[in-house]
Order: C-alpha cells, then structure tokens, then sequence
C-alpha cells in the first residue's frame, strides 16, 4: 500500500491507494430530485467543490455531516467496487462515498412525492379508460393508419427519418416502425388536450 495526495489542500495525507482505486472515475448517481451521491477519491471529490476548506477527514468508519449552500452533505468510506477483502482491507483507503439532499427534501418530501406520483398515475389510468379517453385512443390510432396508407407521407419519412431497414426484414417493417412516430407527431401537432382532458 502506498500513500498518495500527501500535503494537498482538503485532501488527507496518509491515504492508501490499491488496485481497486488507482485511475477509478468519479461515480455519480442522481436519485430524482432529491439526492446525488458520488463515490471517489478525495482529490476527486474536491476537485468537484464538494469539500469544504480546511475539512478534517473522518476516520475509518466513522461518518461525517454538514450543511452548505441550501444541502445536506454525508460523508464516509466505502468499498471500491469490486475490492475482495474483509472492511480492514479498505479502511484505510482513498475511496469515499459522499451523499448530498437538498435541505429540507427528506423521508417526509420523498413519500408526498411518491404519493402525488401514484395520484397522478391513477388519474391517467382512469382517463385511458374512460369514454373521453377510449375516444381519443380510437382517433389516435386512425390518425397513425391513415398515416401508414398515405404514400406521399410515407415518401416524406423515407426522406427525413433514419432508415430502419436490417438485411432479411421485410420493408414493411420500416413502415410500421415509423407508425409510432408517425403517431408522436400527429399528436404534437395537435397539442396535448388529451392528457389534460
């Protein structure tokens, strides 16, 4: 083991690199609109303006938590994917998982979302399948059919779309792979009125 970024502002001085850390990418997950967490070095996480100046590193599996800026900021060490080893193996390596909210976002925020989510789904469902919703499926299919006959349109999208065509694959694929934009097009044409029937 070999120690690495040693005197570098914001960066711990006796950190441990191994196979599983050197020349690893920052990792970055986004979870909706809530939370992002990144997983990296530490050279990395500061170069990413997620560390504080004058930050002290916790130790070990010990955690640490602070706010800035209007966000919630969590910070510990995690195992490099792929590191084989029990937790003494990674210790005291240069690998750290760090979580940032937005303050204020928590588990009571994430569930009045959930719950306006399922809301607005089921308001959907019972659109679809209501008379009003039938109604405009129906048209919205005739539209894509009447579409699909349409020579001259079909002509247009051979023109201006990416072929879709494979060696062995009837044409007519192509023409009925090109429906369902056909589809999407009409229908921005016409506004969303549907959704909002």
């Amino acid at each position: 083991m070999k120690t690495s970024n040693a005197g570098s502002p914001g960066v711990p001085a006796t950190c441990g690199t191994s196979p599983d850390t050197a020349e690893r990418e920052l990792s970055i997950h986004i979870f909706l609109d809530f939370q992002v967490n990144y997983e990296g070095s530490s050279a990395q996480l500061v170069s990413e303006g997620l560390i504080p100046a004058n930050f002290e590193w916790p130790v070990r599996t010990h955690q640490k938590a602070w706010q800035a800026g209007g966000f919630d900021y969590w910070i510990q060490r995690c195992r490099p994917e792929g590191h084989k080893g029990p937790m003494k193996s990674w210790l005291e390596l240069d690998h750290w998982c760090i979580r940032v909210t937005v303050t204020g976002r928590d588990w009571r925020w994430r569930a009045q979302g959930a719950i306006n989510r399922k809301r607005e789904e089921l308001r959907l469902m019972v659109h679809r399948n209501s008379a009003a919703g039938i109604a405009e499926n129906t048209a919205r299919c005739a539209r894509a059919s009447a579409a699909l006959a349409d020579t001259r349109f079909q002509a247009m999208l051979e023109r201006v779309l990416p072929s879709t065509k494979k060696r062995g694959r009837p044409s007519a694929a192509s023409r009925l792979a090109a429906a369902s934009t056909v589809g999407s097009m009409l229908e921005g044409s016409r506004g969303n009125g549907g959704a909002h029937a």
